[in-house]
């Protein structure tokens, strides 16, 4: 398991050679997307479980209103864009509440990276949602312009870090006070998990009724 708080040694914390965030280079792509990776696997087990859910609702309507489930199913499908849509509302919902509250999401924990601003603190969330917002951009072409955006920038920065003003950083190098301990973690976790069920819940359930 990740370290949850802060790097320290014998002789007091240590910021592995850095004094701010001024002198770090945050991580580089490859790493990224193995935190992406796991990130979205729990995002599409948010997805089956709202499902499931649903599933529930429909088989309550069959019932009520004298229909088929094959019905309902072409009715549902029918508007397959709002799920999409919230969907995505609720991944970076997902980041943003981790992010700004703990600095790591769930990928980010188990691969020890960090989100912090420029200045080294906690990011906030402000700047969460921007950078988590323009993933949607970063993302095109399989990460192509996040790729290339990176390259550019000298911090590893992609174009959501970039207007977001963030760095994601090992988590050994960040400023103690930029990364959150393990009770800041399950608070954060549990309610961007809830705030994602909301989000993909809510795009079913318009689906369902529109």
């Amino acid at each position: 398991m990740a370290n949850l708080g802060i790097t320290h040694s014998d002789s007091g914390f240590t910021f592995a050679g850095y004094v701010s965030s001024g002198g770090l280079r945050g991580v580089s792509f490859w790493p990224r997307v193995g935190t992406r990776s796991i990130d979205f696997a729990v995002h599409y087990y948010t997805i089956k479980f709202a499902a499931h859910q649903l599933g529930i609702v429909m088989g309550h309507a069959v019932l009520q209103l004298h229909t088929t489930v094959r019905s309902l199913n072409q009715h549902f499908h029918s508007h397959r864009w709002l799920g999409v849509f919230f969907s995505m509302l609720g991944y970076a919902a997902y980041h943003t509440v981790c992010e700004s509250l703990h600095g790591s999401s769930f990928g980010k924990l188990l691969l020890c990276q960090v989100v912090i601003s420029e200045d080294g603190k906690r990011a906030p969330i402000i700047s969460s949602m921007k950078r988590s917002v323009l993933y949607y951009i970063d993302g095109f072409v399989f990460g192509a312009i996040a790729y290339w955006a990176m390259q550019r920038s000298g911090r590893n920065q992609r174009l959501g870090d970039s207007v977001g003003k963030t760095l994601v950083v090992w988590r050994k190098d960040a400023p103690p006070d930029s990364v959150g301990g393990a009770g800041a973690f399950v608070v954060a976790i549990v309610l961007a998990i809830l705030v994602d069920v909301v989000f993909v819940s809510t795009g079913d359930l318009m689906r369902f009724l529109l």
